[in-house]
């Protein structure tokens, strides 16, 4: 059961009237249709294969770490290609609550230790 707000004037409100447009019969073939959309698919179409032996290792400086940056919901382009454009704010993130309160060898120990 879904609870309904009550109406505050007391009864129904009447509908508001249709109107029903129908194309005059010389200009028929005019007519524009419109297709009904149930879902939008994005098909993968290439298969990436990584040989990870061959992959050079990636090392992280934890210098080098910005500590704010800017994140949002990436949305990919027809060519498949990210791209930032679309519904939603940018929202920040920063390690500034993880940094908090901790000396910088507890952080560099507690980075070491996860590895």
């Amino acid at each position: 059961m879904i609870p309904l707000k009550a109406n505050s004037s007391g009864g129904a409100q009447p509908r508001p009237k249709r109107h029903h447009v129908h194309p005059l019969p010389a200009r028929a073939h005019l007519e524009i249709r419109f297709t009904r959309v149930e879902g939008y698919k994005q098909a993968i179409r290439n298969r990436v294969s990584v040989k990870g032996d061959e992959v050079p290792p990636l090392w992280l400086d934890p210098t080098k770490i910005p500590p704010e940056v800017q994140l949002k919901a990436a949305l990919t382009t027809n060519a498949g290609r990210p791209s930032l454009v679309g519904p939603g704010r940018p929202e920040d993130a920063d390690l500034n609550p993880y940094r908090a309160g901790r000396r910088e060898q507890e952080l560099v120990f507690d980075n070491w230790r996860r590895i």
